[in-house]
């Protein structure tokens, strides 16, 4: 989903931007005006997404800037579907836009140091909280940009949201579950910068076939009887990308060449 034109339309409390899709049709976004377009067109959010798969698929030069505007749409368009609050549509849609914020340079070539070196005991994290998560929630919670146009509510509860915390766990869900935006929006932009077919599947027919059922106390996304089969692709499509993609030899070679170069700067310290 590559931004493609820099103009506005207004209303009340958003910014529309025209964008063109990986599927090359034209589409529209609305954007929280709140949110800085300098603060998502730089810094954090134009980091390559994927390390340096482009040494084995030269296109692969997409940033997480365009993957977070999908994540926002996609989590935007099933918030709308099963919640009837607009202000829990809202923070779904932002908490997309802002979820990959903590990730470093490389991608996972910093996560996996991050996690290497990060002390849980100290900071008391639990087990199943990934580091890059600690400082998505940090960067929210402290960035000057984000403080001026989100107040302190707004922040706790995209924090809480992302965490899982924040009341129905259908929330947390849509922005990262196992039949996520995140997902849905990554393997579908990877393949298609790439220029791969791994990672296509029917995109139209998960979200028209995605229910919400209870499970004991929650309630949480499925699929229905009649998504079987588009449901099937998505997991194909994600185990190719990891195997085909993802985890490509040439990609894991430079990747444990960088860990190498970087980590003496930590254990000199």
């Amino acid at each position: 989903m590559a931004l493609f034109t820099a103009h506005h339309w207004r209303r009340k409390s958003w910014t529309l931007l025209c964008f063109r899709d990986y599927a090359g049709s034209s589409s529209l976004l609305w954007l929280p005006w709140y949110i800085p377009e300098q603060f998502i067109r730089e810094g954090r959010f134009k980091r390559e997404a994927d390390g340096r798969t482009s040494l084995v698929y030269p296109g692969a030069v997409h940033t997480r800037f365009e993957h977070s505007l999908g994540v926002m749409h996609l989590a935007g368009e099933i918030a709308q579907r099963f919640l009837s609050d607009q202000e829990e549509i809202r923070l779904v849609r932002l908490a997309g836009l802002l979820h990959d914020l903590g990730h470093g340079p490389f991608s996972h070539v910093s996560e996996d140091l991050l996690d290497k070196f990060c002390d849980r005991e100290k900071i008391q994290v639990p087990e199943e909280t990934q580091p890059h998560e600690l400082v998505t929630w940090g960067i929210i919670m402290c960035n000057a940009e984000l403080g001026k146009k989100l107040s302190d509510r707004d922040r706790e509860a995209i924090i809480s949201l992302l965490s899982g915390t924040r009341g129905d766990r259908l929330l947390k869900d849509i922005v990262s579950g196992p039949l996520d935006a995140d997902k849905q929006d990554y393997l579908l932009r990877d393949s298609y910068y790439c220029g791969v077919r791994y990672g296509v599947y029917d995109l139209d027919r998960l979200l028209e076939t995605l229910e919400v059922i209870d499970d004991g106390n929650e309630r949480v996304l499925a699929i229905s009887e009649d998504g079987v089969h588009a449901l099937e692709q998505f997991v194909l499509a994600k185990y190719y990308m990891n195997t085909q993609v993802y985890r490509h030899r040439v990609r894991l070679i430079t990747d444990a060449m960088l860990v190498r170069a970087i980590e003496p700067g930590h254990c000199g310290r």
